[in-house]
């Protein structure tokens, strides 16, 4: 027991040293429109940290398979302006990200926008004579961008529903949901 409060006190202690580098992005979650006033949404992403830190920001696709494991890919259906920046402690900057692809899509389209913080070191520190180690935790915003045309709304059926038998040998249920619409519904 005296093995586990020490291992958990040392933890606590070194959580409580590691530097603040980190970003905010927001908002996490945002509709387009295929056209319109509303196929451009603005992100801000602030430093509220004390060092400088380069950020990235990216959209992917969202795919996402029975068993909830979700697919990623790069997609150049967005325009991303500056998709790069480097933010000075306490700076804040608006990320503009504007629709480009079909302007009539037959479903809703679902993308991953990322913003991440880059492994660039924009401040040199001073070399030390002492021995030392350093983390250097990179901060990663995932956050849901829908494109949503005119018309589309979900309709989520159950498929199945069946007793199966859990690792245990206890009773569990099973239960497929279908999205037959177009939109997504959580």
């Amino acid at each position: 027991m005296r093995k586990y409060c020490y291992s958990l006190l040392f933890f606590l202690s070194f959580c409580l040293t590691i530097p603040a580098y980190s970003f905010q992005f927001k908002p996490i979650t945002a509709d387009f429109t295929p056209t319109g006033k509303h196929a451009t949404r603005s992100f801000l992403v602030s430093n509220e940290g004390k060092k400088s830190v380069a950020i990235q920001i990216s959209v992917l696709t969202r795919d996402v398979d029975l068993d909830g494991n979700e697919n990623r890919e790069e997609v150049d259906d967005f325009i991303i302006y500056p998709s790069q920046l480097i933010l000075l402690p306490g700076d804040a900057q608006t990320v503009r990200v504007s629709w480009a692809g079909t302007t009539n899509p037959e479903k809703e389209l679902a993308f991953r926008i990322v913003g991440e913080q880059l492994p660039i070191f924009v401040e040199e520190e001073a070399p030390t004579n002492t021995a030392s180690g350093q983390f250097n935790i990179a901060m990663r915003y995932v956050g849901a961008i829908y494109v949503i045309p005119e018309g589309v709304s979900p309709e989520v059926v159950i498929d199945s529903a069946n007793m199966l038998k859990d690792e245990d040998g206890s009773d569990a249920l099973e239960i497929v949901f279908h999205n037959k619409g177009t939109a997504h519904q959580l």
